[in-house]
C-alpha cells in the first residue's frame, strides 16, 4: 500500500519546478537577446521568458498521456522520480545554453 505525499515533499516539488521555471526564463531569456534582439525585436524580462515558455510548452504538450502506475509507488520513489526529471531537464537546459552560446559567439 502506498503512503500518499506529505506537505513537505509536496513543497519540495513545488519548489524544485518553481526552480526549473526560472531557469527556463533565464535561459531563454538570454537567447532572445543574443538571437532576437539583433534582429530588431525588444528584449524581454526572465518573467515575460517564462510566460513565453509556459504558453510555448501548454501549445505543444500532448493530447494525451501514458496511463502509468505511479499509484504502486510509494511517496519516496514518486519525489525521487520527480525530482530526477527535473535533474535531467536541467542538464539538458544547461547544455542547450552551451550550444547555443557557440552559435552566439559566430553570429
Amino acid at each position: 500500500m502506498s503512503e500518499k505525499a506529505t506537505g513537505f515533499e509536496m513543497l519540495l516539488v513545488f519548489l524544485v519546478a518553481i526552480a526549473s521555471m526560472v531557469l527556463h526564463g533565464a535561459i531563454f531569456s538570454v537567447l532572445w537577446e543574443w538571437f532576437f534582439v539583433p534582429l530588431g525585436l525588444p528584449g524581454i524580462s526572465i518573467v515575460h521568458a517564462m510566460g513565453i515558455g509556459i504558453t510555448i510548452a501548454w501549445l505543444t504538450k500532448p493530447a494525451s498521456k501514458k496511463p502509468t502506475d505511479k499509484d504502486s509507488l510509494d511517496k519516496w520513489e514518486n519525489i525521487r522520480r520527480q525530482l530526477e526529471s527535473f535533474k535531467q531537464v536541467w542538464i539538458y537546459d544547461l547544455i542547450t545554453f552551451g550550444t547555443l552560446y557557440i552559435v552566439h559567439v559566430f553570429v
